[in-house]
């Protein structure tokens, strides 16, 4: 679910635009991960929108993805496209 003010979106899993990308540490960088999550399309201040999320990379100390599980972030800023 995402939540923009008062207008509520919800995640769209029909196709790949929605993923989970982890990369596992090697000699020169440290492990990351990146999200992408496509949302049904909506109404936002009388527009029908089709909002999306990409976060990427992500470093992190964790060597596998289900040690990943309960990871949370937040961001201070947001940009439109």
């Amino acid at each position: 679910m995402l939540k923009i003010k008062d207008f509520i979106f919800q995640e769209d899993w029909g196709d790949r635009r929605s993923c989970l990308m982890f990369f596992k540490a090697d000699q020169e960088e440290s492990a990351s991960w990146a999200v992408d999550i496509g949302f049904k399309p909506g109404e936002f201040e009388g527009n029908e929108i089709s909002p999306s999320i990409c976060i990427n990379p992500i470093d992190t100390d964790k060597s596998t993805v289900k040690e990943l599980v309960g990871t949370t972030f937040s961001v201070k800023t947001v940009g439109f496209r």
